[in-house]
C-alpha cells in the first residue's frame, strides 16, 4: 500500500460541511481518505473508497470547525492490486460571514 498526504493552509475560518472522494484505479484497489486539521482527524472515521467504481463516497465531519490559517491535510491510503492510482477529495466549506 501507499499513503499520499497533501496539505494546505486555510485562508479563513470556516465550517467543513462535507468530505467526499473516490479513486480511479485498478479493480481490487481500495483505500481510505482522511482529513486532518493540525494533525488531528476531523472525521469520525476515514472514508472507505474502492477502485474502479468511480463513485464518490461522502461523509460529514465529526468536528467541522476549521480555524483561520490552520494546516489542513488530506490523506489517501491505498491498498490492493493497483500499483498506480489517481485520487482526489472534495471538501465543502461554509464560510461564516460577519453580521
Amino acid at each position: 500500500g501507499s499513503t499520499d498526504l497533501r496539505e494546505f493552509r486555510m485562508p479563513f475560518a470556516a465550517t467543513l460541511v462535507e468530505v467526499s472522494g473516490c479513486v480511479q484505479a485498478a479493480s481490487g484497489t481500495t483505500g481510505t481518505l482522511d482529513v486532518y486539521e493540525a494533525g488531528v482527524s476531523v472525521l469520525a472515521a476515514p472514508i472507505d473508497v474502492k477502485g474502479s467504481a468511480g463513485t464518490p463516497v461522502a461523509a460529514a465531519p465529526a468536528d467541522g470547525a476549521i480555524a483561520d490559517d490552520a494546516v489542513v491535510g488530506i490523506e489517501l491510503t491505498q491498498t490492493g492490486a493497483g500499483a498506480t492510482t489517481q485520487g482526489f477529495a472534495v471538501l465543502t466549506f461554509k464560510k461564516a460571514h460577519a453580521a
